[in-house]
């Protein structure tokens, strides 16, 4: 019978190098071994640009997939998607983007860059944040954990503040996560949350982050960035945005419904709310569709013919199926 060689890193750790095991390329992604989705910033099915006003707004606070914006109370903020100059050695591994937060105006002069990860996989086990950041001057940026368990119930923040410079570092913050035992778990709403809080001394500052990663042990792991494809799965599971369109001939019928079914890229983490833009169509009504039965798989949405005469009617959407946490 064969034997499994495990792949190994020798990780220095301060005083000597930790060996880290590891069997296939499988588990080199695996949730342990980072748990954060998108740390690498190359998903970005929203947009690449974002301006928030007023504690958050528009309704939506998401940039990067997966990665939303909290806390930016009256402040004028912008977010961007940048991108790294070709063979750039700064930041290691080839990142092709980072998240940029712009600071505008306001008394708040802060941001939270947020993740929520899915249940509470680190429980009562050490874990170890990493990241590359940079800022236009020495901005504070403060590193926080917390696992989430029911309504209102949770555990104090870990925190660990660092002061940023004008040239790309890695910080790295170690801590155990709180133990679960005893706790009350809604298995629908609990995570575990980290957030990036950027501070801003002055108008027009920014700070840049790349590379984030969450992952089991006393140690910062190597960076391990996925395919896109693979990156852009695993965001789907959480949020898809879909060009749909449907074509019916023969509908000499007025009021008949057109309808579609859309099966989804990736099974949703919950059945998914479904909301629609940039609708049109020929022979159908001007209201948006509308859902007749959505699951974590599919969804099933129509508009109804407004064509009396026999000939083709069409219809297409542009539609946002949203299971986030």
């Amino acid at each position: 019978m064969g034997i499994t060689k495990r792949a190994q890193y020798k990780v220095f750790n301060g005083t000597d190098f930790d060996t880290i095991n590891f069997q296939s390329e499988a588990e080199n992604h695996s949730l342990y071994r980072q748990a954060i989705i998108n740390g690498n910033f190359d998903v970005w099915q929203r947009g690449t640009a974002f301006n928030f006003v007023a504690n958050v707004t528009p309704a939506s606070p998401y940039t990067a997939d997966r990665w939303f914006m909290t806390k930016v109370y009256g402040d004028t903020l912008s977010v961007t998607r940048q991108a790294f100059a070709v063979g750039q050695i700064a930041v290691p591994n080839n990142p092709r983007f980072f998240l940029r937060s712009t600071y505008g105006s306001g008394t708040g002069k802060s941001v939270n860059i947020v993740q929520r990860i899915e249940g509470l996989p680190f429980s009562g086990m050490p874990i170890t944040i990493s990241f590359w950041a940079k800022s236009n001057t020495s901005n504070q940026l403060n590193i926080l954990f917390e696992q989430y368990y029911s309504s209102g119930v949770e555990d104090g923040w870990s925190t660990k503040s660092v002061t940023l410079t004008t040239t790309w570092t890695q910080y790295t913050y170690t801590l155990n996560a709180a133990s679960s035992i005893g706790r009350v778990i809604d298995d629908n709403i609990c995570n575990s949350t980290l957030i990036l809080q950027a501070g801003f001394a002055n108008a027009n500052d920014y700070v840049d982050i790349a590379q984030v990663q969450l992952n089991a042990g006393t140690t910062a792991l190597p960076f391990s960035p996925k395919s896109y494809a693979q990156e852009l799965l695993d965001c789907q599971r959480y949020y898809e945005l879909a060009s749909i369109n449907t074509l019916v001939g023969n509908t000499q019928v007025n009021g008949i419904t057109l309808p579609l079914m859309y099966m989804f890229k990736a099974r949703k983490r919950v059945n998914p709310t479904i909301s629609f833009s940039s609708t049109g169509g020929s022979n159908v009504d001007s209201t948006a569709p509308i859902v007749y039965a959505v699951t974590q798989d599919m969804a099933t949405c129509y508009k109804t013919n407004t064509n009396n005469v026999n000939g083709w009617s069409s219809w297409y959407s542009t539609m946002s199926v949203d299971a986030e946490l």
